[in-house]
Order: C-alpha cells, then sequence, then structure tokens
C-alpha cells in the first residue's frame, strides 16, 4: 500500500506486508464489496450498510457516507458522469438513485443481469428468456426506443462509457455505433477474447483480453494499437497508465505502463499472490 502523492522511484521504500480484505477505513465487520470511479476524483464504495465517496485527489478524504441495505456480496456499483448513481444490491435487485445522497429513487428494476451508464444512456440487460434490453435516457429515466437493438439483444456485452458504441459477441465480434436512436453495424473483428473492456481515461480505445495477452485496439475502427504479453489487470482512470502482469514462474511481476504504453514507470515484484488488482 503507497501512498498517492508518492513519486514511483519511490515505492521501493515502502515495505510490503499482507492485509485483509476489508476497506480499513470501514468498521472492523464492515466489508467493501464493490467500487466505482467518476472523473475527475470521485472513488464510489458500497459495503453490506453503507455508499461510501472518497475524494482520490485530496488523500482519499471521505466526503460522504450514507446507509444503504446492501445484500449481496455479487452486489455492483457504477456511477454515470453527471453523478447518478445505480446499485445492484442483491441478484439483480436494481435501485438508480439521482446522486450519491441516495435520496432519491428515480428507478427500480428486478431480474437485471448486467447495467451500463454511457453518456446520457443507461442500458439494462436482464436475466429473462428474451435476454431482453431496456435503454433509459437519464435525463427523464423513460426507456427509449433504439431501433436494431432487438437484432442483437443476445450478444450484447458491453457500452462505451461515452454511450457511442456497443460491442456484441457472436462467433466474431461486432462493433456498433448509436446513432440518434439507430443502431448501427460498423465493423467486426476475429478471434476468441476472454473478456473487453472499454478504456475509460481515453473513450478511443477499447482493449480485448484472451489467456496470455491483451490488445488494444482504435474503438471506432477496431484497428490494432498495440498488443502487449502478459494479463491485463487494471487502467488508472484519472491518469490513464496501464497495470499488467506477468512473469508466473516464482512471484507474479506487475508493470505499470503510461498512458501512451512506450514507458515501463513501474516493475513490481510480488510473492503469494493469487489473484490481486
Amino acid at each position: 500500500i503507497i501512498p498517492e502523492a508518492v513519486a514511483i522511484s519511490d515505492y521501493k521504500k515502502y515495505e510490503p506486508y499482507l492485509v485483509n480484505l476489508h476497506d480499513p477505513m470501514l468498521s472492523e465487520n464492515d466489508y467493501s464489496i464493490d467500487y466505482a470511479f467518476r472523473a475527475p476524483g470521485m472513488l464510489y464504495s458500497i459495503s453490506f450498510s453503507k455508499l461510501n465517496v472518497y475524494n482520490t485527489q485530496n488523500n482519499m478524504e471521505l466526503i460522504q457516507s450514507v446507509p444503504a441495505d446492501i445484500g449481496s456480496t455479487g452486489a455492483k456499483v457504477k456511477t454515470s458522469a453527471n453523478g447518478m448513481v445505480a446499485i445492484d444490491k442483491s441478484s439483480g435487485n436494481l435501485e438508480v438513485y439521482s446522486d450519491a445522497s441516495l435520496a432519491n429513487s428515480v428507478l427500480r428494476q428486478s431480474g437485471v443481469q448486467d447495467f451500463y451508464f454511457g453518456g446520457n444512456r443507461l442500458l439494462l440487460r436482464y436475466f429473462d428468456e428474451e435476454q431482453s434490453i431496456t435503454v433509459y435516457d437519464i435525463h427523464t429515466m423513460q426507456p427509449v426506443q433504439v431501433n436494431g437493438m432487438e437484432d442483437y439483444r443476445h450478444h450484447i456485452v458491453c457500452m462505451s462509457p461515452d454511450g457511442n458504441y456497443i460491442l456484441a459477441k457472436y462467433d466474431d465480434l461486432v462493433l456498433l455505433k448509436l446513432e440518434g436512436n439507430s443502431l448501427i453495424k460498423v465493423n467486426t473483428l476475429d478471434g476468441y477474447y476472454v473478456d473487453i473492456i472499454f478504456n475509460e481515461a481515453d473513450y478511443d480505445e477499447v482493449i480485448f483480453t484472451s489467456n496470455d495477452k491483451f490488445e488494444i485496439r482504435n474503438v471506432h475502427t477496431l484497428d490494432l494499437i498495440k498488443t502487449i504479453d502478459g494479463e491485463f489487470r487494471n487502467i488508472d482512470p484519472a491518469t490513464g497508465n496501464l497495470l499488467y502482469s506477468a512473469d508466473y514462474s516464482n512471484s507474479i511481476t506487475f508493470i505499470v505502463l503510461n498512458k501512451s504504453y512506450n514507458q515501463v514507470l513501474a516493475t513490481i515484484k510480488t510473492a503469494n499472490l493469487g489473484n490481486p488488482y
């Protein structure tokens, strides 16, 4: 655990130590379950009993803490660019609030498999037999008819943070663009990918992961920008620095790249860690 303001060159000055998986800023038995980041520096963290909001630009100052009745370790939290908060509290029971006070609930839905904020849209994918999709305008919280969405509802895997693109997964990947209220096929990409992650620090990029490498591609064309050998871990949504792991022979080696992926900022060797992020 390293203070946010420390230069990367000084990382080695800090001795490693083991910690358990609950947020030390919470009470002893109140575990952090999930978190979401909203630019320029707000970190939203949910536990079983509350939603906490921290200022990452001011030494993780706790700026808001409100009660939240969370019923599952699989709960999820996401936030929109305008500060709305959506929480899947348990088994697809989703509630959307106008802000982090959680005082004003603007939408309740059950049977939600996944959900995505993107621009002025909220996309919900359901567990039902039809695997139905509903898109909401977050300003009115009214459903929006999107022409062409029904053709892809069984295959949608994610939506870009700006709400302009959707990826659907068949034997290959299909890139779709939301133009007005129409969904338009833009491009396809052959190959098998384990996961797809839109870069929240650069909306022009999307990351495709496989078992032993990952690819960074242009979101508009799917043209390849860079292939990296290793396992993608995360991208800092504030700086764009990328974290990945490699070399599993004795210990896991973590590598931090700059946002252009052409400079190694840090190489960190660890031991006895199963699946850190």
